[in-house]
């Protein structure tokens, strides 16, 4: 068992508000990985500074061997690093398919200039991005949908878009922040069978998630947040049954008699 990414003692501040406070936690090759907690423990505030969205106050994200910690958000994609947001970041007046192929934006190589003046070298780049994102659709089960205007998908679709979209950038590490929120109780099923394809073809996943169906049945690792300071991890099975998190978060009727 390997760690993919290791964070040490990160600790960010806002103002006089400690929103994550010396946090240290591994990410292994061979474990989905869970971060949870109740609302304001940090985890939002940790998976923002891990894929760069914001910087560390102190602390170390070394992620295989180099410490990505000051790095911008498009440097860190460019290492695999890729994330998906909380609240649906998608382009309402796109088709499914422009916003699949928006995700292979890390990738291309045509500049301004170019686009304007190789024409040659600007349609072959988009046929490629068009190849790849009808590959990603196929993937995700949203291929038939490919001409539809994303504002005419329920919601579930639309997560699974989302994922597409990540998958444009070849993650190798994937964020997932709160992927099941706003599912119902199928989606969330297919939600977790779809994570656990990518999982089994090779990218490791660490999510923030309220939804403990999701995290108890897809996770393997759980480390648990309480006003920024880690409380515990373990399996889900330690982490459902440990005192500290029964009472901060799961409440008693996770616990057992």
């Amino acid at each position: 068992m390997a760690n993919v990414l290791e964070i040490r003692n990160l600790t960010k501040t806002f103002g006089g508000l400690t929103a994550v406070d010396n946090f240290s936690m591994d990410i292994t090759d061979c474990q989905i990985h869970a971060l949870i907690g109740p609302n304001g423990s940090g985890k939002t505030t940790t998976i923002n500074m891990i894929s760069g969205v914001l910087t560390a106050d102190s602390g170390t994200i070394n992620y295989q061997g180099k410490d990505i910690r000051t790095m911008t958000t498009d440097e860190i994609a460019k290492l695999g690093i890729v994330r998906t947001f909380q609240n649906i970041k998608l382009f309402p007046s796109l088709s499914v398919l422009e916003n699949a192929m928006v995700g292979g934006h890390v990738f291309t190589g045509v500049n301004m200039f170019q686009s304007l003046f190789n024409f040659r070298k600007r349609a072959r780049e988009e046929r490629e991005l068009r190849e790849r994102a009808c590959a990603a659709l196929k993937y995700v089960g949203c291929y038939e949908l490919r001409d539809e205007n994303v504002s005419n998908l329920p919601y579930g679709k639309q997560k699974m878009l989302e994922l597409a979209r990540a998958m444009m950038a070849s993650p190798k590490l994937l964020l997932l922040d709160e992927p099941a929120a706003g599912l119902n109780p199928t989606e969330r099923m297919e939600l977790v069978s779809m994570l656990e394809k990518i999982f089994d073809d090779g990218v490791k996943l660490f999510l923030v998630e309220h939804n403990m169906d999701v995290v108890m049945n897809l996770c393997h690792q759980i480390t648990v947040l309480s006003f920024g300071k880690k409380i515990a991890e373990g399996s889900p099975k330690e982490t459902q049954e440990h005192p500290e998190v029964i009472k901060a978060y799961l409440g008693d009727r996770y616990k057992k008699v």
